[in-house]
């Protein structure tokens, strides 16, 4: 059970390895840490994302006062990651009645941790000029509280996850939104495929034509590539969506078909209160004259409506869109308006151009944001 504990001066003296994995660094890289520091420096944010005032926080309050607290909230870690957590605080008293500190007990604390390994569209595009938002193509890593895997799709950044990962993995879930052959391409690299015995569970949009297995196998077996991912040593599993509700390990994942060029679905994850919404792939302005239109309307809605994270295809400008409807892909302010349609919480654009370098990211983003 994580702990953090703090004298009667309200400095942190103590907390616990359970609490390390949540504020994200070891008590030994920290060390003594006044509470002017420790109350501001992981920027606890409320459940409608205001900052708290430390004089908010339980542990404030059980020193000053003197008496237990509680509450839920968000902080920042200090490995740069945003968790929801869930705090219990009450004050340390000795015989005569003498004042030792407080002590507070994360519950439930941990949530959700996400790495982006890649964030590029259709091509990687390593070099001098996509260093900040990264050269590889799609691939995100999920974490979560119990140690469970998700990996959202396959591509060139699903190698360098691979070589991350500890070599007792039992298990990882490969969640595909479809089986284009960028979306395919590092998958026979990623590093638990070639240790026996781990579990390697691939989700994808289901056909009419083929099963999910014959259709991922096609592609990488000769003479696509020169070893079938049947002659690996790890245990394959293969899983068709959409359903209605899959439980992997801790999380609850729903699925929905969404507009993009061949069966593509996107994803809502939800693991303790946190919800994450990936669409990658995704044009749901096409075939509207005005958008956004009625929300029942909107591919993809369903998925995001309220999501504390959108992870969302904002691949053009909107001169470029003009020139590519029917692409399967949305520009960076039609990323925006489905957003605020939705009423996520936090919107990050993903899927960008192999044209597009950093600096032109950067514009892009400060010109939809004026």
């Amino acid at each position: 059970m994580p702990i953090f504990i703090v004298d009667p001066a309200g400095n942190l003296v103590f907390y616990n390895e359970p609490a390390e994995n949540i504020l994200g660094r070891r008590y030994d890289e920290t060390g003594l840490m006044p509470a002017e520091e420790w109350s501001t420096i992981f920027e606890p944010v409320d459940q409608d994302g205001e900052p708290m005032r430390p004089e908010e926080l339980p542990m404030v309050i059980a020193i000053a006062k003197r008496c237990p607290s509680h509450k839920t909230f968000w902080i920042r870690g200090l490995d740069e990651n945003l968790r929801e957590i869930e705090v219990t605080a009450f004050p340390l008293i000795a015989q005569a009645e003498r004042f030792l500190g407080a002590v507070a007990i994360f519950l439930g604390g941990g949530g959700m941790k996400i790495t982006l390994w890649g964030t590029r569209g259709s091509l990687a595009s390593p070099g001098p000029d996509t260093v900040r938002f990264s050269g590889n193509t799609s691939c995100i890593a999920v974490e979560g509280s119990e140690k469970s895997l998700l990996v959202l799709d396959a591509r060139t950044g699903i190698r360098k996850l691979g070589l991350s990962l500890p070599t007792n993995l039992k298990r990882v879930d490969i969640l595909l939104t479809h089986l284009h052959m960028d979306h395919l391409q590092g998958l026979p690299f990623f590093a638990p495929l070639r240790r026996p015995g781990v579990e390697v569970h691939i989700w994808g949009p289901a056909s009419t034509t083929l099963r999910l297995s014959s259709r991922v196998l096609r592609c990488l077996s000769p003479p696509l590539f020169p070893v079938s991912l049947r002659e690996l040593p790890s245990i394959l599993y293969f899983h068709e969506l959409p359903s209605a509700l899959v439980e992997i390990g801790e999380f609850i994942v729903t699925t929905q078909l969404v507009i993009h060029l061949n069966p593509t679905v996107g994803y809502r994850i939800r693991e303790r209160g946190a919800t994450l919404t990936y669409l990658p792939d995704h044009e749901p302005a096409l075939g509207n004259r005005t958008y956004p239109r009625s929300k029942e309307w909107t591919s993809g809605y369903v998925l995001a409506e309220g999501a504390d994270l959108l992870i969302h295809d904002a691949q053009y400008t909107t001169e470029e869109y003009e020139e590519r409807v029917g692409y399967g892909h949305s520009s960076i302010r039609q990323a925006v308006l489905f957003g605020e349609l939705a009423g996520v919480k936090r919107l990050l654009s993903f899927h960008h151009d192999p044209a597009h370098s950093d600096a032109m990211l950067d514009k892009m983003i400060e010109r939809t944001a004026a």
